[in-house]
C-alpha cells in the first residue's frame, strides 16, 4: 500500500499538493507514484484558463520530501518515478536534474544522491540547521 502525503500551508492549513510513495527495499529507492500540485497552482490545469500560478515549486519540496524519506530508509535521497507527459519529463530533468532510467520507457525517471541533497537542503527548515 503506498505511503500519501498532503503538503499544506502551514499558518492556514491550504492545501497545496499531494503525493503517494512506496518505499522499494529490493530498488534500494524511493518510489514517487503520484505528485499534483493544487489545482490554483498546477501548471497543466491553468493552461486551460491562461491563469497565473498561486504558488511554485509545489512538486519540489514534495520531492524534496521524498528525498529525505529516501535518506531516512538507507538509501541516500534515490528516487525513482514516471514522468506523466514529455513536458513534465522535460521539467525533471532541468529542474530537479532527474535523468532517464533506460530507454525501454523514456518517462521512467530517477534522481540520484548528490540532486537529491541539493533538493533536500533547498528546503531544510531553520530548526533543521541550527
Amino acid at each position: 500500500m503506498p505511503n500519501k502525503v498532503a503538503l499544506h500551508r502551514c499558518d492556514d492549513d491550504e492545501l497545496l499538493g499531494l503525493m503517494s510513495y512506496r518505499i522499494n527495499e529490493k530498488g534500494m529507492a524511493v518510489e514517487v507514484i503520484y505528485v499534483e500540485s493544487a489545482g490554483h497552482s498546477n501548471a497543466n490545469l491553468l493552461k486551460q484558463t491562461d491563469g497565473q500560478k498561486k504558488y511554485i515549486g509545489i512538486a519540489k519540496a514534495l520531492f524534496a520530501y521524498a528525498a529525505k524519506i529516501s535518506v531516512d530508509a538507507g538509501f541516500d535521497g534515490v528516487l525513482f518515478f514516471r514522468a506523466k507527459t514529455t513536458e513534465l519529463r522535460t521539467y525533471y530533468m532541468k529542474a530537479f536534474g532527474a535523468v532517464p532510467l533506460g530507454q525501454y520507457d523514456p518517462f521512467r525517471m530517477i534522481i540520484w544522491e548528490d540532486v537529491a541533497d541539493q533538493l533536500i537542503s533547498e528546503y531544510r527548515t531553520v530548526s533543521e540547521n541550527e
